[in-house]
C-alpha cells in the first residue's frame, strides 16, 4: 500500500481478498530487487493486479514515461486497462487519450499503451526514457 501526495492506492477490496493484502506470490514478486521479474500462475491468480501495482508506484515518480502492453490490445482493454483504472485515483489523471492510447497524470507522468507485436518489441524496451515497462503475457514462438 503506498500514498502519493494525499492518493491512496493499494490492492483492491473484494469478495476474494477482503483485507486487500497481496497474496504471498504477489509479495515476493513485490520484495524482488531483480531488473527483470516474471510471475507467472494460472487463470485469476494476481498476475495483473500484482502489475498494476508496480506500475502505480512508478506512476507517482513525476514526469515518467510508461510503456504498457499486450500483444493483442483487446485484451489489454479489458483486463489490464480495467484494473488500472480501478486502482488509481481518477482525481490522479488529467486526461485519457483513448485514441492515441495515452493516460496523463496531474505529475506529468504518462501511461502510454499499446499492443505489443513482434515489430514493436524490439524498439521499445531498449529506450533510454521509458521509467517502467510491463509485456503482459509470454507466449512460445
Amino acid at each position: 500500500m503506498e500514498q502519493a501526495k494525499n492518493f491512496y492506492f493499494g490492492y483492491p477490496r473484494s469478495e476474494v481478498n477482503p483485507s486487500g493484502e497481496p497474496l504471498p506470490t504477489q509479495k515476493k514478486f513485490h520484495k524482488s530487487v531483480k531488473r527483470y521479474r516474471l510471475l507467472a500462475g494460472g487463470f485469476a491468480t494476481g498476475k495483473t493486479t500484482a502489475l498494476v501495482i508496480e506500475a502505480v508506484k512508478d506512476i507517482a515518480l513525476p514526469n515518467n514515461y510508461i510503456l504498457m502492453g499486450r500483444k493483442d490490445l483487446g485484451e489489454f482493454y479489458n483486463t489490464t486497462l480495467q484494473e488500472l483504472l480501478s486502482v488509481i485515483p481518477a482525481e490522479m489523471i488529467t486526461n485519457h487519450d483513448k485514441q492515441r492510447h495515452i493516460i496523463y497524470f496531474i505529475n506529468g507522468t504518462k501511461v502510454i499503451y499499446m499492443n505489443l507485436d513482434d515489430s514493436r518489441l524490439n524498439r521499445w524496451p531498449n529506450s533510454r526514457y521509458l521509467g517502467f515497462y510491463s509485456r503482459l503475457e509470454l507466449r512460445p514462438g
